[in-house]
């Protein structure tokens, strides 16, 4: 058992590979147990624009009533809109899912024997679920609203009118393998960041008694910019070949780029910082980033527990910037997100490059007599 023990103390290495899968294991269990993506609480994260032009005949406004007797009844929120360029604004910026609205003569042709006709814009450059919702509203309102409709006019003795609704796509992907693309993409750069900067802090670890703290920082700091350069190349080659988006090819590559080597020195750092206990936190952040990025749904539908965490920090500035190469809508933050992101990482690597060579000189100084 002293032997053991000895070989413990004296290798690093070996207590991060007895501690990691077991946390690790801990954390995938826990996670997958604990926050499954609920879709109910996934729609009811849902806020849904409303502009109700209906001018109504004489005082009496029916769409008021509906919508009113509607809103209390759906799991998502109505957010009422000024107009639909307002509303089409919000769409685009994401602030709202899907955009419903309510024509001038709405109450007009209820009370004439209509046809009804209401008009609904979805989008797929939002989450996975967003998009589904907005492709599925259209249908889910006519029945709802022709529903809502029969019962008010029943007792009148009129017969159900006809409700007719148009929808439409503020952003439509070309086609169903650009709608997984960037999900994909940002998968692809988060794990390729783990790999890359786990096995570049293996391989220069022992660099620093040889060649000195600068070199190794350095190296830990430049490489990945070529590794990622190229690394990237061939991802946004492959996404626009398999896409047909070549007009995107530029764009892609250049923020995938910049993404990826942000994410490869920012592990880096942290590699640097505090050695191979930097999986604990880099693991679970890098399969779990599709929740906290927003990827499959608003980061609201996660469970309390985990949402502050994804609406603390700017996870979904990369899908963001992806989809909106490739489907639509604004590029977002992710320039000035990713270059913070790259010099923290840089300045971790310095930093802790530099200590732990401080700490090795210290710990063996007749190696450096």
């Amino acid at each position: 058992m002293s032997r053991l023990g000895s070989l413990f103390d004296g290798n690093p290495i070996l207590r991060v590979a007895l501690a990691v899968p077991v946390l690790i294991m801990f954390v995938f269990s826990f996670f997958n147990l604990s926050a499954p993506l609920d879709q109910q609480r996934a729609i009811g994260a849902l806020d849904v624009g409303l502009v109700n032009a209906d001018e109504g005949v004489g005082p009496m406004v029916l769409s008021e009533n509906l919508t009113g007797a509607m809103g209390a009844a759906l799991p998502f929120t109505l957010v009422s809109l000024s107009d639909e360029d307002a509303g089409r604004a919000a769409l685009d910026a994401g602030t709202i899912s899907a955009l419903v609205l309510i024509p001038a003569d709405f109450t007009q042709a209820a009370t004439t024997g209509g046809p009804i006709s209401l008009r609904v814009i979805g989008t797929q450059h939002l989450s996975a679920v967003e998009s589904q919702f907005g492709a599925m509203l259209g249908g889910q309102l006519q029945a709802g609203v022709s529903a809502a409709l029969a019962q008010a006019l029943a007792p009148l003795g009129r017969t159900p009118l006809a409700v007719v609704v148009e929808s439409e796509m503020l952003h439509s992907a070309a086609n169903a393998t650009t709608l997984m693309a960037a999900p994909i993409m940002v998968f692809a750069i988060w794990v390729a960041g783990l790999a890359g900067s786990a096995a570049l802090f293996a391989a220069t670890r022992v660099l620093a008694a040889s060649r000195g703290a600068a070199t190794v920082a350095w190296l830990r700091t430049l490489l990945p910019a070529a590794v990622t350069g190229l690394a990237t190349l061939l991802l946004a080659l492959t996404v626009a070949w398999l896409t047909g988006q070549w007009g995107g090819f530029f764009a892609l590559w250049l923020l995938s780029w910049l993404a990826a080597y942000a994410v490869t020195v920012l592990f880096g750092g942290l590699f640097a910082s505090i050695g191979l206990w930097a999986l604990i936190l880099i693991v679970p952040t890098v399969f779990y980033q599709a929740t906290l990025s927003g990827a499959q749904a608003p980061v609201a539908a996660a469970p309390d527990w985990l949402a502050w965490f994804g609406e603390a920090l700017p996870f979904s500035a990369l899908p963001e910037a992806l989809r909106s190469v490739l489907i639509g809508g604004p590029v977002g933050p992710l320039v000035p997100v990713a270059s913070l992101t790259a010099l923290i990482g840089v300045a971790l690597i310095f930093a802790g490059t530099y200590l732990w060579a401080g700490r090795n000189r210290a710990a063996s100084p007749e190696l450096h007599a």
